[in-house]
């Protein structure tokens, strides 16, 4: 008899009954429920969900399993967050609410590692959460104005090593408060950045490894205090506005080892400065950029190997196979 299908995600929506993603089709309640008993299952995604008592059985078959949990437009999200606490192997949490008592039921998860709120966090939300959860990692946020009371809050975690902030305008005056903490990675998606923002970034975060900014509003002339971020080893520039004078304007980073400038308008001149300023660069994620064929003589006279991944429309495999040996071994087409 063959084996059960092993899916990684389960999904409950509201009218549709239950849809094991792996499976490629709609079952039963009570054929999903026998079927989530006996399956592998890992991630758990719950969306407009109406009906928590069924869900309490769902969850009750595969609760020694479940390591990743969304969801989203929950109509009792405390509810759920009861059943959540019983995850004993929960990682990973994605949630779209986020208030005090939710904070409270969350505190003591002791394997969450990651936490993504697809809303703002008031600071004594985050308080609870940073002094609570003893192993937390990672944590996401949507944060227009990131004030010293978030970053009080965040600083009381010793286990936090990754930031993301999204929906941000130019305020990240709370970052001051991290001066201590173990920061390693900061990250902004849809936000606003300018040189203020920068400044107090290197200022301030002085363990920052990792730098990533994507789908951000920057000024080109704004790059050149990257510069000061002196520790950075890995920095996204993903999605932004920022053509050749943008990376020219970066300066001098002499710990540079990775750099992902995918969806830029960079053309192929940028190969040249990225070699030329950034002496420990070994990758870079160049898909949906101006970059063509022209790299590969750029790369042929190169004093160091470079690892690049491009588009399939950047370089085709006729042209890579005219490359040198060496060089063709270090382009990467992403196809």
């Amino acid at each position: 008899m063959p084996n059960e299908p092993r899916p990684t995600d389960f999904s409950v929506k509201t009218g549709s009954g239950y849809k094991l993603i792996e499976m490629k089709r709609f079952v039963s309640k009570e054929d999903a429920a026998t079927k989530l008993q006996k399956a592998a299952v890992k991630s758990l995604r719950l969306a407009d969900t109406q009906n928590t008592a069924k869900v309490d059985i769902q969850y009750s078959k595969s609760k020694n399993q479940v390591e990743s949990v969304t969801l989203e437009n929950m109509s009792d999200p405390k509810k759920t967050l009861s059943i959540i606490h019983d995850l004993g192997k929960l990682r990973d949490l994605t949630i779209d609410v986020a208030n005090n008592e939710i904070a409270e039921r969350l505190v003591g998860q002791p394997s969450l590692r990651t936490l993504s709120f697809q809303c703002e966090v008031p600071p004594s939300t985050m308080k609870i959460i940073a002094g609570g959860l003893l192993n937390l990692h990672t944590i996401e946020f949507k944060c227009p104005n990131f004030t010293a009371e978030h970053g009080k809050a965040l600083a009381a975690s010793n286990s936090l090593r990754t930031v993301t902030i999204s929906d941000n305008e130019q305020n990240i005056s709370g970052l001051v408060q991290l001066a201590d903490a173990r920061i390693w990675s900061l990250r902004f998606r849809d936000s606003k950045v300018d040189k203020r923002c920068i400044e107090t970034i290197a200022n301030s975060l002085r363990r920052l490894n990792s730098l990533e900014l994507q789908n951000c509003e920057i000024d080109e002339e704004d790059f050149s205090s990257v510069s000061q971020i002196k520790t950075v080893r890995n920095l996204g520039l993903i999605d932004c506005d920022i053509a050749d004078e943008g990376i020219r304007n970066l300066g001098i980073l002499p710990k540079l080892q990775y750099i992902d400038i995918s969806g830029t308008s960079v053309t192929n001149s940028t190969m040249e400065t990225l070699l030329k300023n950034f002496p420990r660069l070994h990758g870079i994620d160049a898909k949906n950029t101006g970059f063509n064929k022209e790299i590969i003589p750029i790369l042929e006279s190169a004093d160091r190997r470079i690892q690049v991944l491009v588009s399939e429309s950047s370089i085709t495999n006729e042209q890579l196979e005219s490359a040198s040996e060496r060089v063709a071994s270090i382009i990467r087409i992403d196809r």
